[in-house]
């Protein structure tokens, strides 16, 4: 790809898309966290119930090993709950129109009144899901591009391909 040509998308990034995005980058970032989580659930749920049962005296703790099983359980769901309430705290409208332009130089993004252009060594990770792109400019913080885009000029196997050459993964 010419170091001056250009690739030129657009996108809408809905409440559905950002919550797909969030559950994706949980997946990639917290992998060990994602196997783990529902393994000490269930075993704390098996260990209530047991103590429940051998232990008429005990209450308090099979409960309480209960709840906290539930939530072990369910810490995914939390997760993208809590990221999605934080990302729609003071933004009253259900959606964000994103205008992308990117070059081998980096990308420029234009969100509403925001708009700014990153060099690609400044991100410090990237990642193909099968429902879009996650770029990260630092480790836990990233940006969601959806499969679905409107493109101007470009594709979206030269899109990923500008961004496997300009992205290297360094975490």
């Amino acid at each position: 790809m010419d170091s001056d040509e250009q690739i030129k998308f657009s996108y809408t990034l809905d409440d559905e898309a950002f919550k797909l995005g969030v559950a994706r980058n949980y997946s990639y970032r917290h992998s060990v966290r994602k196997l783990l989580m529902p393994l000490f659930g269930s075993i704390m749920i098996v260990g209530a119930i047991g103590l429940f049962f051998t232990d008429p005296r005990a209450r308090v703790l099979p409960v309480v090993l209960l709840i906290l099983g539930v939530i072990y359980i369910l810490s995914k769901k939390i997760y993208v709950r809590r990221i999605f309430k934080r990302f729609k705290a003071g933004k009253g409208d259900d959606s964000t129109y994103v205008e992308v332009s990117a070059s081998a130089s980096g990308i420029t993004m234009d969100v509403g009144n925001a708009n700014g252009f990153t060099q690609w060594s400044a991100f410090v990770d990237r990642v193909l899901v099968k429902e879009g792109l996650l770029l990260y400019p630092q480790k836990f913080l990233f940006v969601f591009i959806p499969h679905q885009l409107e493109f101007e000029v470009g594709t979206w196997d030269k899109f990923v391909a500008l961004i496997h050459a300009g992205v290297e993964r360094k975490v």
